[in-house]
């Protein structure tokens, strides 16, 4: 029920102060009391906000028809303590905007929403404008500020700034622009990699199509920065090669996991050769160099070297090698023992499956020269 109401169903009678009361069955003046959450809910403002008001006001105790006993107050006293947050402040409607001499207002914050603009954007550019105040429905007081001044200052926000379409690209005098984060999706360059090489550019402002501003930076000025990662550093592919004058090219660690032989022992047999730039899927740009020289400077870890098998044994002409510590598990011998007898046999080198180089013996000669100890275990195990 509004103050309006109130009047007219009690039949309260103004005075020359603007003060409301009624009149008693004598017709003696009557001051009207009620309760903070009646007033609150009759004048439309915030019951807190009340509160903080009316602490130098004196309540009477009331007995609402609930039959408990309450603090009552003077409206009127109550109206006149709270005047800085009714009449005398335009009140915004539902959506947040005042009505002042026929212009809209209203706190900056709905305005945002309204424009699309961020708060901090509109803030800078508000400078000159002067706010009034306004209180919102819940009775709290804020700046306002005229919208359609508020347009006009941020109007380098609006239609003056190019709208991005759905793939983040604005088009300016005929040049695509866009923000950082989408020309390197585009390049597929990483976002850092791409702003280290445009401190020389200067960016213009564009709207993307949720409404937001930021700064744009024309596409084909960027890729000319970012030459060096992009047509100039061969790209490579999803297993990371790249092709250059038709030899293929890689990273020592892509290279490792190719031919199986561990980083450190490839670094060691490289120093000769010299890298190349290449770029990752990443947009990174690493040392790359040709896998063909890799290998060959790598040959007596490859192919010069048997390779054994997933049980560690190696097959070189047609016989079976493996390292004393495989073959100790396979004959059931410990391998010091073995080691005391196969002195005057010779290793080949051969490497293993996890790309190690080790000493590899004749399987066979080892078992023919380890015959008691394993004829032994014979009659043990009868």
């Amino acid at each position: 029920m509004s103050f309006e109401d109130i009047i007219e169903k009690y039949h309260l009678i103004k005075d020359g102060d603007g003060n409301y009361y009624r009149l008693d069955e004598n017709g003696q003046r009557e001051e009207i009391y009620a309760a903070i959450l009646t007033i609150s809910k009759i004048l439309g403002i915030n019951k807190n906000a009340i509160k903080k008001r009316i602490r130098r006001l004196r309540p009477v105790s009331i007995k609402p028809r609930t039959g408990q006993i309450v603090n009552g107050y003077n409206i009127n006293e109550v109206k006149q303590a709270c005047a800085d947050i009714l009449d005398e402040i335009p009140l915004t409607d539902g959506d947040g905007v005042a009505m002042i001499n026929g212009q809209p207002y209203a706190a900056i914050h709905p305005i945002s929403k309204m424009l699309g603009i961020s708060k901090n954007a509109i803030n800078k550019r508000l400078g000159h404008l002067i706010p009034v105040r306004i209180k919102v429905r819940n009775g709290n007081i804020f700046d306002s500020y005229n919208i359609n001044e508020v347009k006009q200052a941020c109007a380098d926000l609006l239609n003056e700034t190019p709208l991005a379409n759905e793939d983040g690209i604005a088009m300016i005098n005929g040049q695509p622009y866009a923000t950082i984060a989408t020309i390197s999706k585009s390049l597929n360059i990483g976002a850092l990699a791409t702003k280290k090489r445009l401190g020389h550019l200067i960016p213009v402002r564009i709207k993307l199509h949720v409404g937001k501003i930021f700064d744009g930076y024309n596409i084909n000025e960027v890729k000319k920065s970012c030459a060096d990662i992009l047509d100039e550093i061969p790209l490579t592919d999803e297993g990371g090669v790249a092709i250059i004058n038709s030899q293929p090219y890689a990273t020592i660690y892509r290279i490792s996991k190719m031919v199986g032989i561990s980083e450190r022992s490839i670094k060691i047999r490289i120093g000769h050769l010299i890298p190349v730039r290449i770029k990752g899927g990443n947009g990174t740009t690493v040392d790359g160099y040709n896998i063909n020289k890799v290998k060959q400077a790598c040959a007596d870890i490859l192919d010069e070297i048997p390779l054994t098998d997933e049980g560690g044994v190696a097959i070189i002409n047609s016989q079976p090698y493996a390292t004393i510590y495989r073959i100790s598990k396979m004959v059931g011998i410990d391998g010091p023992a073995i080691k005391i007898r196969i002195g005057h046999l010779i290793p080949v080198r051969i490497k293993l499956h996890a790309g190690q180089i080790v000493d590899g013996y004749n399987i066979n000669e080892v078992r023919h020269t380890c015959a008691d100890l394993l004829e032994k275990k014979a009659r043990k195990g009868e």
